[in-house]
């Protein structure tokens, strides 16, 4: 009897250690093959050696039970910040944490069950996005009070207060924005404005706050939607929460934490 309960322990023991190497094993498979990925489906905006930089992890859920049901319980992935500033512009994507749960992986597809995602926008970023989004305005017709106003000329934000100024044309116009959650969907609310000392005209106001909020709208995937925007020292720190989201279509859009779908 002593010997059969001695086999059976044995047994056991070894089979634990093959379920603790397999499950190593697969989490480094995975976690190299989602390395992989980042560089093969994004090529302009993160290389292989960026993609290397990034951490992947699974939480204490086992992987492999999971993927026995067609599901990857948990996912974490902290990306490297790829932004290049060129000129007046950017290219890449700024860093992110990502986190996805009950990920399905069943029928060749990528659906996440839930997912989070958040990341800073640094202030010559948000600068250059404004910039981008006012332009785009004035010359489709659509802004004429903004003729005089076409260059954002600086960012900076105020943690201390929760606000971010936008400095237009050298430091001639300034409008401090508050970041506000209202009814689920983002708003921006002016706290001072002013032109040479002045206080500046409502109507530019709301083309600098509408240009700012078509910018996020422009960013990410609709199925995303932003549940946090705060202020930080040097960025705006941007989250986005997204059910039922579909990695690839999200993938495809090049979407990242800097904007969702308001409202």
């Amino acid at each position: 009897m002593k010997t059969a309960w001695k086999v059976t322990v044995s047994v056991l023991a070894a089979l634990l250690v093959l379920l603790l190497v397999a499950e190593f094993g697969l989490r480094a498979f995975m976690a190299g093959q989602i390395r992989s990925d980042m560089a093969s489906q994004n090529p302009e905006t993160i290389s292989a050696e960026q993609a290397d930089e990034a951490k992947v992890s699974f939480g204490p859920s086992p992987l492999t039970l999971g993927l026995l049901r067609g599901v990857v319980p948990h996912v974490a992935m902290t990306t490297p910040s790829t932004l290049v500033a060129q000129g007046e512009t950017y290219t890449g994507q700024p860093g992110a944490d990502i986190s996805v749960d009950n990920l399905s992986v069943a029928d060749g597809r990528q659906v996440a069950g839930r997912l989070r995602m958040t990341t800073d926008l640094p202030d010559d970023y948000v600068r250059a996005i404004l910039q981008e989004q006012l332009s785009s305005s004035i010359q489709g017709g659509g802004a004429s009070f903004l003729d005089g106003l076409l260059t954002v000329s600086g960012v900076a934000s105020h943690p201390e207060t929760g606000t971010f100024t936008v400095e237009v044309s050298d430091g001639a116009a300034a409008i401090d924005l508050r970041p506000a959650m209202v009814n689920d969907s983002l708003t921006f609310e002016a706290a001072s404005t002013e032109l040479f000392g002045f206080q500046l005209p409502d109507t530019v106001t709301r083309g600098i706050t509408s240009a700012l909020q078509q910018g996020v709208e422009d960013a990410v995937n609709s199925e995303m939607r932003v549940t946090e925007f705060t202020v930080v020292n040097g960025a705006l720190r941007v989250t986005v929460e997204g059910e039922n989201v579909d990695m690839e279509e999200l993938s495809a859009t090049g979407a990242q934490p800097g904007a969702a779908r308001v409202g």
